[in-house]
């Protein structure tokens, strides 16, 4: 906490309360990852950015909040390498799978947005990607 945050009022979520050893943990993160995740709906399309690529899919930026976009719900077609289809940095639409409140976590997909399976590998191959 800087001098500038001093008087400032911040959402917290309490995390741990333990009044035996006199502890409070509170989570800024978390409460703010709890406010966006309230505008998130399972079905919802949503527009984000690449921000990591790791073995089991993308970590896509949705408003501030990532999201897992795992390698079997980027397309209908087998992928193997990831980095092969999707470049950290590109935006992508994709659609709210699942989420978890609790957790702050949530899920997408690109496969349920393929008009023919395999559209997302395509077209990745025609822009250069591959």
């Amino acid at each position: 906490m800087t001098e500038d945050t001093v008087g400032t009022m911040i959402p917290l979520k309490f995390l741990e309360v333990d009044q035996t050893k006199n502890r409070l943990v509170v989570s800024n993160r978390r409460a703010v990852v709890e406010t966006k995740l309230v505008n998130l709906e399972p079905g919802q399309l949503v527009t984000g950015i690449i921000r990591s690529i790791k073995p089991y899919g993308a970590f896509v930026d949705i408003g501030g909040i990532s999201g897992l976009l795992h390698i079997s719900q980027i397309s209908h077609d087998h992928i193997s390498d990831v980095s092969k289809v999707l470049q950290e940095g590109q935006e992508i639409k994709a659609m709210v799978l699942t989420q978890d409140k609790d957790k702050g976590r949530f899920s997408l997909s690109t496969k349920t947005l393929e008009a023919e399976p395999g559209d997302m590998v395509r077209r990745s191959s025609r822009e250069g990607v591959v």
